[in-house]
């Protein structure tokens, strides 16, 4: 169990729950630094909003426990949602639409006087820069501004904990760089300590300090995004995170035969680290795809083998396809063997 005493922001350990007789978390362990964004990135079904619930103590877990700011909040005592000082921002922000921007960011302030509760109100519009937005109703906003409203009342009882439930799924591709970028500003100024889930790598790899990725109820792996991109726990990661190429050793030598590969298991092979040249002693190339990305070419090479069908590179240049009949891969780099 994890000690109340520490001075991580939230500490979770041994987590269980079953919904319906179907188990939903397994003994999940998670933790979450002062002033660290932390993602729980993994496909839809994998429990990571279930997490969420469990934190805000909106589902009361089987087994395990939770503290939160040394608190114990869940596990031998279970305290109340409203007592557990935890901000929690929905996926549709769930804004009070009979209430203007200032009586929704001073719903939770109600213990505060009427000039504390104006000055917590005023302080929050401006960390948000939504200043003179006050007396403004929810419609009358922009998505953008409506989140900001939605982060300036979840922070203003200066919560120990933020929560977001994929908060950037209901906004365009431009505005959601332009709200990931503001928003960690805020956090930074606001020393916020949050936990948000995703199912978005590219979400989480632009906001997140760490990725938890969780698979099937349980974290899978938990670190930095450069280290789950790079060296993965598992295949199971690394195929979620699409880290690369996934190879047994005999795959490998299909591709790679001066390779000298002496562990067996799965090696990851980096698709920018492949080159390839056209050649009549190559491996038989059966078909290639390419698509640009404004930068470079992701190309995807099916190839005519029994043990492996296809690899996929990065190229700066289209390839021309039609005169490619047989391929000379090489690695540039050394493979990451993924370690079970």
């Amino acid at each position: 169990m994890p000690n109340p005493q520490s001075d991580l922001a939230l500490a979770v350990d041994n987590l269980s729950l079953s919904l319906s007789g179907k188990p939903i978390l397994k003994q999940l362990v998670l933790e979450l630094s002062r002033g660290e964004s932390l993602c729980l990135l993994g496909p839809s079904g994998c429990g990571k909003t279930t997490v969420l619930k469990c934190i805000a103590g909106l589902l009361t877990p089987d087994t395990g426990s939770i503290v939160v700011n040394g608190r114990l909040v869940a596990g031998k005592q279970s305290i109340p949602p409203q007592q557990r000082n935890i901000g929690f921002i929905f996926q549709d922000y769930a804004l009070f639409p009979h209430m203007t921007v200032a009586e929704n960011i001073g719903y939770g302030l109600s213990k505060l006087s009427k000039s504390d509760k104006a000055y917590r109100i005023n302080e929050c519009l401006q960390l948000v820069d939504l200043a003179g937005f006050g007396d403004r109703y929810p419609h009358q906003l922009s998505g953008g501004q409506q989140q900001r409203v939605a982060l300036a009342r979840a922070l203003a009882p200066k919560p120990s904990v933020l929560l977001m439930d994929e908060p950037f799924s209901n906004i365009d591709a431009q505005l959601k760089r332009q709200m990931m970028a503001e928003l960690k500003s805020i956090f930074k100024k606001a020393n916020v300590s949050c936990i948000f889930v995703t199912h978005a790598k590219g979400e989480a790899f632009a906001f997140a300090d760490k990725i938890a990725v969780m698979l099937e109820g349980n974290i899978a792996q938990f670190g930095r995004p450069m280290q789950l991109i790079n060296q993965p726990a598992s295949v199971a990661v690394a195929e979620f995170m699409e880290c690369g190429n996934v190879l047994t050793a005999e795959q490998a030598k299909v591709l790679f035969p001066r390779l000298e590969l002496t562990q067996t298991g799965s090696w990851l092979f980096k698709p920018e680290w492949i080159d390839i040249d056209s050649t009549e002693y190559g491996v038989r190339v059966k078909n290639i795809e390419q698509i640009f990305n404004g930068r470079e070419y992701f190309v995807d090479i099916t190839i005519d083998n029994d043990q492996l069908q296809s690899v996929k590179m990065v190229s700066q240049h289209l390839l021309t396809v039609g005169a490619i009949e047989k391929l000379v891969f090489r690695y540039n780099n050394t493979p990451y063997l993924i370690k079970e």
